[in-house]
């Protein structure tokens, strides 16, 4: 389970690069500086063959605090059916990267994971647990533990993920 929420958070991290290339308050990022900032996370890299597919820039997302941990919501609403294999075969790609990474140290991910992607591995390995769901419209995730440190970390991603969705045009 920790590969897919490593591989779902690839999602976010990709989301935030684009809002950071739009934002208004940091320096623009080309597609290009995007995209290569991407190919240096093992995680994110997975992303880089969809990323001129039409449903692309249409992913919507909801991010909710529980009292043991956040739920992700990660929607392609306008996506056809074929679209939607695409997006599930991204998630999966990532998944598969993401099973290396139960066996890495945090010395191995620092060299190989965006920052992004390494908040949510320490994360990880500190206890937490997750399960994701393909759906009809992308995915839903749900991380939680039961200690209450770990919850608190969780909570502190969940409000990373949410300001970094903050500064895209499509909202849920």
């Amino acid at each position: 389970m920790k590969k897919v929420l490593l591989a779902s958070f690839g999602l976010v991290v990709m989301v935030a690069l684009l809002a950071w290339a739009g934002g208004e308050q940091k320096p623009q990022m080309s597609m290009d500086q995007m995209k290569a900032e991407m190919s240096k996370c093992t995680m994110c890299k997975e992303m880089l063959p969809y990323m001129n597919q039409e449903w692309w820039m249409g992913m919507k997302h909801e991010v909710h605090n529980l009292k043991n941990g956040a739920l992700f919501i990660h929607a392609y609403p306008t996506a056809t059916e074929k679209e939607l294999v695409d997006i599930h075969k991204m998630c999966t790609a990532m998944e598969t990267a993401g099973m290396g990474l139960e066996k890495m140290t945090a010395k191995e991910a620092q060299g190989k994971l965006c920052q992004h992607c390494q908040e949510w591995f320490s994360v990880m390995k500190d206890g937490a647990k997750d399960e994701w769901v393909l759906t009809k419209t992308g995915s839903i995730g749900l991380v939680t533990s039961d200690n209450p440190k770990t919850v608190a970390k969780i909570h502190v991603m969940a409000d990373k993920v949410r300001q970094m969705f903050a500064g895209t045009p499509e909202k849920m």
